[in-house]
């Protein structure tokens, strides 16, 4: 029996930049399992997103923030700091300006919310990080556009850092070595779980989806299309 249970955010759980909505919350609320979710956004997204409506059944869980750069532990006593990783000022000057010159090139339009200084990563949502969902799921669902972005960023940062595609519109950029990885690692160490004992669940576990990074890991790791995929496929694995 897995003792872990791993999960991206955004297209796993839940809908881009929602909270998971009640049947989710109440599945997720019963399995006896240790829940950790790992996600390209930031601690205060992630209660938002995941923790409060976990928190109404009382379900104690982790949120690995920006892929893993921050750990904290949520229960009904608190949120709880567990490590943090942040970038310094000059590479994330060094990582707005060369967003700055992609917008420019690439005659991308300012959004509110755009680029996100989440202190340990920065985000790149395209249209906005609160822009509605069927225009963000229109916007780039092939990842043609996204992978040309990532591409001229890769050159004009000198592959300093990791860059990687992410959610639905969104480029997620953290330093060299920190990705998703990292986080399920550094969360196996702390908390001396085994990583045969350990599942992931994500959308985005292509080759340069901000997922992909697991499967350097030796969790067994499981692709789901969406929301209700990954519901389903719990509910084949965890009868209850």
């Amino acid at each position: 029996m897995s003792k872990v249970l791993f999960f991206d955010v955004d297209g796993t759980v839940t809908e881009s930049c929602k909270p998971i909505n009640h049947f989710m919350a109440k599945y997720l609320s019963s399995l006896s399992q240790d829940l950790v979710f790992i996600s390209g956004t930031d601690a205060i997204e992630l209660q938002r997103m995941v923790s409060a409506p976990l928190m109404k059944m009382y379900k104690s869980h982790y949120l690995l923030g920006c892929s893993g750069a921050t750990g904290h532990f949520v229960s009904e006593h608190g949120v709880v700091p567990l490590w943090d990783t942040t970038l310094c000022t000059k590479d994330k000057q060094d990582i707005i300006s060369s967003l700055q010159k992609l917008m420019k090139k690439y005659s991308i339009p300012k959004h509110d919310h755009q680029i996100l200084d989440r202190k340990s990563q920065v985000t790149f949502s395209i249209l906005g990080r609160f822009a509605n969902a069927d225009v963000k799921a229109t916007y780039d669902p092939d990842q043609k556009k996204r992978k040309e972005f990532v591409k001229y960023l890769a050159g004009l940062l000198n592959n300093k850092f990791e860059i990687r595609i992410g959610g639905t519109t969104s480029i997620d950029i953290t330093p060299k070595g920190l990705d998703k990885a990292y986080g399920i690692i550094k969360f196996l160490q702390e908390s001396h779980h085994i990583a045969k004992d350990c599942y992931f669940f994500g959308d985005q576990l292509q080759v340069g989806g901000n997922d992909y990074p697991v499967k350097k890991t030796a969790v067994t790791w499981l692709s789901v299309n969406d929301p209700e995929d990954c519901l389903n496929m719990l509910r084949r694995m965890f009868k209850s």
